[in-house]
């Protein structure tokens, strides 16, 4: 009864049809509102003309204000002088920019006016002769300011520069990070950009774009179980990776699609392994058999499919992939939604490469154009230019082809066979690299001392044998011995091949989850006696009630620490208390319920004031 009745209400199609009919008519122009409208149209265009990315935006916004000021000092109109678009006023504006500002590079002042033609184009809808800059600032403005015509140099990255780089990054580095999972971003980081030659901005948060969270979500990797071609009793698994994000096309066009395979010689060089890692850190897996490595390499693609789609969970499909780490009550934590900046990625990378002891900066971009050069010798022009998310050829050879020739030219005059071996190993971006250079150097006043002191020892020293470095925790000493182990899946056995991964996945997963902490309280552990090796064995139980008056409860709660940090006592109860209040109350309400943070302790309190008294009554700490 009720059913018939609710569809009676329900308006019928004829019904419906009509209004929008009525609507249609309401809002139908006439011919002259037509021409109206595109006269309308056309003006605004000419005006503003076509929508430009928010960095260029920013970098005419720029341009403006230099101009402002330029005419501010004229004591002229601004935009007057900016629409009469008279030669005369930008020469002497390029004057002014090099007689008042420390600009010392012709390019500097070329890209200058560049954004200024652009300006005039925003505000005027008239276009400006680039002639009229090539002939002054190339010219006149170049011989009379000595501008610097140079150009910097950019290294390139090869395979075998990226396997030492990735060699050093897991076996030799030892410097803390901020939370372990940047050891794992890091290093799949640079696998993604060498093997996709993507710009930094299409994986991470940009650095022209800060705070748009922007960056390579789960919902934009498929990862798939196919039938192994060449083996069909093996299955493989294989990832298709969109950049959506891609410089020029943020949203404007389809996506590049990338796939990866998974390899099995050398797990440092798999990028399907690290991802595999990472979705199992976050529990992405939609299937709830999936808990472990073992549960997705088990998986095999039934008789009558091509394929296996492996699905996320719908509250995973728009998390970033890789993650900033962010300050809580509970110590470092990696956020939950918030996408990775590009500045700790550049920063990162730059540390690695100085401490590797290689000569040039190491950053993103040396990884692209290594991606490029090698694209080069087995793409068309077309095929690279997709890959490059280039819109012409001539930007490949203008600004990514290796500056030093990849040809052995000098036996192609003397008709000898080319020593392309010779050409390939000067042309490395390791050549220079020393890991027995000097990581700092002291103080200004004690820098020439330093430098005498660090070149009279520097023949003494020894290259840092893997061997011997002390990792503080125990799975990044295996990772170590198991990442580098070349594999020859033709002879060794596959179970040993099998039982390696696995346990190299489930190490980089336990990293997710584990973070160093301060280096002064390593040491002091050190000095105490205290054996890092048993962190395996400690449980709630370890840790007395009565804790030292100097013991900050937060860092002892906190599993993600070592046991010298969870354990550590500040020499002063001042310093714990600052300690607390930088560390740990910012981060909370004051007001807000919470549990106690000492592994032992199951108490519920009643705002900070509340743990402050339950912690000196029952711990015996004074906060």
């Amino acid at each position: 009864m009720f059913s018939r009745w609710s569809k009676s209400l329900k308006p019928s199609k004829y019904s419906r049809e009509s209004r929008r009919c009525q609507e249609k008519l309401s809002d139908e122009l006439t011919p002259d509102q037509y021409r109206a409208r595109d006269t309308l149209r056309v003006a605004r265009f000419q005006v503003t003309g076509k929508k430009y990315a928010d960095a260029t935006t920013a970098s005419i916004d720029r341009v403006e204000r230099f101009w402002y000021r330029h005419y501010t000092f004229m004591g002229v109109e601004t935009y007057g002088h900016l629409a009469e678009n008279v030669a005369e006023h930008f020469r002497v504006y390029a004057d002014w920019r090099l007689k008042n500002f420390n600009i010392t590079k012709q390019s500097t002042i070329w890209v200058e006016w560049k954004f200024l033609r652009l300006l005039v184009k925003r505000e005027t809808g008239r276009k400006v002769d680039e002639l009229i800059g090539e002939q002054f600032i190339l010219g006149p403005l170049t011989d009379e300011y000595d501008l610097d015509l140079s150009t910097s140099y950019k290294p390139v990255v090869s395979v075998e520069d990226l396997i030492a780089i990735l060699h050093y990054h897991w076996c030799v580095d030892t410097a803390s990070v901020t939370h372990e999972r940047y050891t794992l971003q890091n290093a799949l980081l640079m696998l993604f950009i060498a093997y996709t030659s993507a710009r930094p901005g299409a994986l991470i948060e940009s650095g022209c774009l800060r705070g748009s969270n922007e960056a390579l979500c789960y919902k934009d990797i498929a990862l798939r179980v196919v039938p192994n071609p060449d083996q069909p009793e093996r299955h493989l698994l294989v990832m298709e990776v969109s950049l959506l994000f891609m410089k020029g096309k943020r949203g404007k066009s389809q996506p590049t699609t990338y796939i990866f395979h998974e390899r099995d010689d050398n797990l440092a060089l798999c990028p399907v392994s690290h991802f595999i890692a990472l979705a199992l850190a976050d529990d992405a897996f939609e299937a709830r058999g999936i808990v472990s490595v073992e549960d997705i390499l088990r998986v095999r693609v039934p008789a009558h499919r091509n394929s296996l789609h492996l699905k996320w969970k719908a509250d995973m499909l728009d998390v970033p992939v890789f993650r900033r780490a962010m300050h809580t009550a509970e110590g470092v934590r990696i956020s939950p939604d918030k996408a990775l900046p590009y500045d700790i990625l550049n920063q990162y990378l730059q540390r690695l490469g100085r401490n590797a002891g290689f000569e040039n900066k190491l950053t993103p971009y040396c990884i692209r154009r290594g991606t490029a050069n090698a694209v080069d010798t087995v793409a068309t022009p077309s095929e690279r230019n997709q890959i490059m998310g280039h819109s012409r050829a001539d930007i490949f050879e203008r600004y990514y082809i290796s500056m030093k020739v990849k040809r052995d030219v000098q036996s192609a005059y003397l008709g000898c066979p080319p020593k392309e071996s010779i050409i390939r190993t000067v042309g490395r971006f390791s050549l220079t690299r020393d890991p027995r250079a000097p990581k700092e150097l002291g103080k200004a006043d004690g820098e020439k001392i330093w430098i005498s002191f660090k070149s009279q020892e520097h023949n003494e020293l020894q290259v840092e044998d893997p061997k011997n470095v002390q990792f503080v925790f125990k799975e990044r000493k295996r990772l170590s011995q198991n990442l580098f182990r070349s594999s020859d899946c033709r002879v060794e056995d596959h179970t040993e091949i099998y039982a390696r991964r696995v346990q190299t996945i489930q190490d980089w997963v336990s990293l997710c989850s584990l973070r160093e902490g301060p280096r002064k309280r390593r040491a002091a552990s050190a000095d105490s006696g205290i054996d890092l090796a048993f962190d395996e064995i400690i449980d709630a139980d370890t840790f007395p009630a009565l804790c030292p008056g100097t013991q900050c409860l937060f860092c002892l709660g906190d599993d993600q620490l070592p046991l010298s940090g969870r354990i550590y006592s500040f020499s002063r109860p001042d310093h714990l208390r600052r300690h607390v209040q930088d560390c740990h109350f910012r981060y909370l309400d004051a007001t807000a319920p919470l549990w106690c943070p000492h592994p032992s302790c199951l108490e519920l309190l009643d705002g900070v004031q509340d743990f402050q008294g339950h912690a000196l009554q029952v711990h015996n700490v004074y906060i």
